[in-house]
């Protein structure tokens, strides 16, 4: 348990279940992160995970936390950097009502074939794209649509479906409805089609209007 060390905090009531965090404005998300990654620490340090555990000797122990953004927080103790937690972002129900689905139409119209000049493209509904061997990928309102299925190997149907399900996320990411983790099942099968449409991808390329980069 947490003690205080001069006056009453809140933080340190909130931390040992005191208080719930509910009534008062000096406690927010940020404090609920905190006491999270704070009781995970002890647990690290109490479990030898970390192979080391400054609470052993029975000595006070000063621990404090930096906020450095939304995500990232940094621990101390005894005022020795101890690491930096991670923790994923938080959304209200309606904030997550505003993100992408399957089924929300493409934002961008039409097609304007790669220009060197930006090393960018654009493509959206009504963009149609050969693939070969009788395949071909037609972008729709809300999906792209492909053709062609049965006449090459199995293999060449599951290229095909994969070059279409990478097209879509693509789109629906350079349309930001989609978050970039979305299309990561796809990447090999996005840089293949985006090369054979001229697109330089070992620098920062643009799609539909939104720079990209490889990570």
């Amino acid at each position: 348990m947490l003690e205080h060390k001069i006056n009453k905090n809140k933080f340190v009531d909130f931390c040992n279940g005191d208080v719930k965090g509910e009534d008062t404005e000096t406690l927010n998300h940020f404090d609920e992160h905190t006491r999270y990654q704070f009781t995970r620490m002890l647990y690290a340090y109490g479990t030898g995970m970390t192979g080391q555990n400054p609470f052993a000797n029975d000595e006070e122990v000063e621990i404090t936390a930096d906020i450095d953004s939304a995500t990232h927080t940094s621990f101390y103790v005894n005022g020795q950097k101890a690491f930096t937690a991670i923790t994923g972002m938080s959304y209200l129900p309606s904030e997550i009502q505003t993100f992408g689905t399957i089924q929300q139409p493409f934002k961008t119209r039409g097609y304007k074939p790669y220009d060197p000049g930006t090393n960018s493209i654009t493509i959206g509904v009504g963009s149609r794209f050969n693939l070969g061997n009788g395949y071909s990928m037609t972008v729709q309102e809300d999906f792209v649509w492909g053709e062609g299925y049965g006449n090459g190997s199995k293999a060449d149907d599951e290229r095909c479906n994969m070059i279409i399900g990478g097209l879509n996320t693509l789109i629906h990411f350079a349309d930001q409805q989609y978050f970039s983790s979305m299309t990561d099942p796809y990447t090999d099968y996005i840089l293949d089609f985006l090369a054979s449409q001229g697109v330089d991808t070992s620098r920062e390329f643009v799609i539909n209007g939104t720079h990209c980069e490889l990570v």
